[in-house]
């Protein structure tokens, strides 16, 4: 969904960007067709199934703290996973009725992406999400079976780091994708999503 909705021109069929300079298209459109699609939570769901290696020597503290991070990151996913008015709903799977919250839908697949660092750099496989943690309690689905929710997660995390320690971290992060986002945009000589919206 993501991809969909890069500016026109980008990227190519063989590409997957995370940032891109232009007019981005609406999630809510019809050919893109989810509106309030957030990246950052299929991200995070992702992040939490320790699909890397390099996440998988992450105690259970250190992993909630990245995925939490990531979901926050613009602000709009934080304690709780939820729907919101007016999202397309999955079609039924053989007959079940699945998950949705954000514009991720349950058993959504995430393609694989090389994440930087050019031919030696970290490549993180395919991921079917699963929006299990969403619920209340203890997860009873793999691949989260036994774990605890998103939500009991983030109050855990809340509660251990407290609310001013866990908002700094938040805007280290924020700022980081924001000097990003600049970077591309001048390198590709056109004003920034953040700079355009101060305009």
């Amino acid at each position: 969904m993501f991809q969909k909705a890069l500016p026109e021109g980008a990227p190519r069929a063989d590409e997957l960007w995370a940032k891109a300079s232009g007019q981005w298209k609406r999630y809510r459109d019809r050919d893109i067709g989810r509106p309030h699609f957030r990246h950052e939570l299929a991200s995070a769901l992702a992040v939490l199934q320790r699909p890397h290696g390099s996440l998988k020597s992450l105690s259970d503290d250190d992993l909630n703290l990245v995925a939490y991070l990531i979901a926050a990151h613009h602000g709009k996913v934080r304690l709780s996973i939820r729907s919101l008015p007016n999202e397309q709903r999955p079609p039924a799977d053989n007959g079940n009725v699945r998950r949705f919250a954000r514009g991720v839908w349950d058993r959504d697949a995430l393609p694989q992406v090389t994440l930087g660092g050019g031919g030696d750099g970290v490549v993180a496989p395919e991921i079917t999400l699963s929006l299990e943690p969403m619920e209340i309690g203890l997860c009873e689905a793999a691949p989260f079976e036994g774990q605890p929710s998103w939500q009991e997660r983030a109050i855990c995390l809340r509660d251990t780091l407290g609310p001013f320690r866990l908002a700094y971290l938040e805007a280290l992060l924020r700022a980081a994708d924001w000097r990003a986002s600049v970077q591309a945009s001048a390198e590709a000589g056109v004003p920034s999503p953040e700079e355009a919206a101060h305009v």
